[in-house]
């Protein structure tokens, strides 16, 4: 007498091993590519424009106008740090490195009481695996990131 239910089908053991599996092959090929991805670059593009951004406010935030704010980003070491006085603020943040790969041009922007730009404007550029990331930076201290998703000024 054969049985009511028929073996037609995939039991939910093999199913969870082939997406297991599947996830692992997955996670090794993405691994293989190695490099850096235009996620990585947007974010430190990101970072950059969060530190230009905390610069303008310490600036303005500032008790008298003596005081000097600097941005600064090294693309010899790959960071941006943040220094009043020429000492480096928020020592638990900045100087902030880069990921691995990911490359910065060297920027010294200097903000007023302001938060208006008094050194020669130049705008960082953020670069990596073919991806790069421009941080447009306006005299009045304005700053936005753009190239990837967002398109840049021509």
């Amino acid at each position: 007498m054969k049985s009511q239910w028929q073996n037609s089908g995939f039991t939910l053991i093999e199913l969870i091993a082939t997406l297991v599996i599947l996830g692992i092959l997955t996670l090794a090929v993405f691994q293989s590519q190695g490099g850096i991805s235009a996620a990585q670059v947007q974010a430190a593009r990101d970072d950059v424009v969060t530190g230009l951004f905390y610069a303008q406010q310490v600036a303005m935030a500032r008790g008298t106008a003596a005081n000097t704010v600097r941005f600064v980003s090294s693309a010899a070491a790959d960071t941006i740090d943040v220094q009043l006085n020429g000492v480096s603020l928020a020592n638990d943040i900045y100087p902030l490195s880069l990921p691995d790969n990911v490359n910065i041009t060297s920027v010294t922007l200097t903000y007023d009481k302001l938060g208006r730009i008094t050194s020669a404007l130049s705008n960082p550029v953020v670069s990596g695996g073919g991806a790069t990331g421009t941080i447009v930076v306006s005299a009045s201290g304005y700053v936005y990131g753009c190239g990837g998703a967002i398109a840049c000024p021509p």
